[in-house]
């Protein structure tokens, strides 16, 4: 495997392009990671998900969410996304946020997390997001849902 990476700003946020390339048995596959670090979290961004990963002890209010409200649709445009909430470390939901604009194409949610704390705030904002919601204990189960979720 080979790997090509990119790096470049994006206002305040650092993105970064990493470029996958398999070849195995004649066969090459070309995959796209594209992370962008902000002040609060990472993104990273797929073909029809995204994964946010909110750095250690953060507080995710509304200015964190309009900017990432506002990469989310630069990123997918009219296409539908699946939102996936990175978990792992430790951080604060205000839960008004869910009571902000809803992003049109976002039509589901899921929350990693093997932390206590995690799973109990997740309890909460379910009752809040009115869009398929999931919970999961590793990364690999809410990519796969992710990657299932548009498809019959």
């Amino acid at each position: 495997m080979k790997t090509l990476t990119f790096t470049f700003r994006l206002g305040k946020a650092i993105c970064t392009n990493k470029f996958h390339i398999f070849n195995k048995k004649l066969r090459v596959r070309l995959t796209i990671d594209n992370s962008i670090q902000l002040d609060f979290a990472t993104l990273q961004c797929y073909e029809r998900y995204a994964i946010l990963t909110v750095n250690e002890g953060k507080h995710v209010s509304f200015d964190e969410i309009r900017s990432l409200r506002q990469l989310l649709k630069e990123h997918f445009g009219n296409r539908e996304f699946v939102l996936i909430s990175d978990r792992t470390k430790s951080h604060n939901v205000d839960l008004n946020i869910y009571k902000s604009e809803r992003i049109r194409k976002m039509k589901g949610l899921a929350i990693v997390s093997g932390l206590t704390s995690q799973k109990e705030s997740a309890i909460k904002e379910q009752g809040l997001f009115n869009r398929s919601f999931a919970f999961f204990t590793t990364l690999d189960d809410a990519r796969s849902w992710a990657e299932d979720f548009f498809y019959d």
